[in-house]
């Protein structure tokens, strides 16, 4: 994951790739320092097999909004002649 956020920072940005770059991959630190700890206590309290089925739905969660994100931007900034759609389909 770590790799890929790197080179895909360096197709979008022509300036301020450096910022971009460290907003992209401080993401992957963040859910470390969160997901750890999260888990131990899910470990604790429920056992490996609930903790894990929880994550995972985390995890299902957290993709389908980043999706439901990337193509609110994509097409607000991306085709700004079909931001009526946004206003009906969103």
């Amino acid at each position: 994951m770590y790799l890929p956020s790197i080179v895909m920072v360096g197709f979008y940005f022509d300036r301020k790739r450096a910022m971009a770059t460290g907003v992209a991959v401080c993401g992957s630190g963040i859910g470390t320092f969160v997901l750890a700890p999260l888990m131990n206590f899910l470990v604790s309290m429920y056992g490996w097999k609930v903790s894990d089925t929880r994550c995972g739905f985390l995890s299902h969660i957290v993709i389908i909004l980043q999706v439901k994100f990337l193509t609110y931007v994509y097409v607000f900034y991306m085709m700004p002649h079909s931001r009526n759609y946004l206003i009906t389909r969103f």
